[in-house]
């Protein structure tokens, strides 16, 4: 199982994910060979390969390659998962938390997870919840990689408009 982690380039740090994904190896809920990118949160784990920062084509690959994606709520690298044919298990910042300025992330995740494009994880203990029993395996069939029309209601949500009606 080939499972990939990205907290973004926001410059704030996000501990809580990256601390729970370290355990999470630890428990054997993820595999020892899972590969984090790290950002700006310090990550000196013994359990996990780890990059900082990858360039735009690394990540992509990193992403199409990956049976798991583990997100932050950044629009860019959710999309990037489904372009790939993968429904992320997102972990949204959180600004109450020192995470980022504002919740755009939480607001964003749950308008995601209505429509079913994400699997969502608001606090460490749903997203142990969810590595532990392995609910996120029940997702890996269910998005065909570059399906446009689902990326172009996508795009159309985040752009505030209607992008269901017909």
């Amino acid at each position: 199982m080939n499972v990939f982690v990205t907290v973004g380039l926001e410059r704030k740090p996000f501990s809580r994910l990256l601390k729970a994904v370290d355990e999470a190896v630890s428990r054997n809920w993820l595999p020892p060979d899972t590969f984090v990118q790290y950002g700006h949160t310090p990550f000196p784990s013994p359990h996990c390969k780890a990059a900082r920062f990858l360039s735009f084509d690394q990540l992509k690959d990193a992403i199409q390659k990956a049976d798991l994606v583990i997100s932050h709520g950044g629009v860019g690298s959710v999309l990037l998962a489904l372009e790939a044919g993968i429904i992320p298990l997102v972990v949204p910042r959180q600004s109450g938390l020192g995470e980022h300025v504002d919740n755009h992330q939480t607001e964003f995740v749950q308008k995601m997870e209505e429509r079913g494009r994400v699997l969502a994880a608001y606090t460490i203990r749903e997203f142990n919840r969810i590595l532990e029993s392995r609910e996120w395996k029940h997702t890996i069939i269910k998005l065909k990689p570059h399906q446009p029309e689902i990326i172009g209601r996508l795009r159309a949500i985040l752009q505030n408009r209607e992008g269901d009606s017909h």
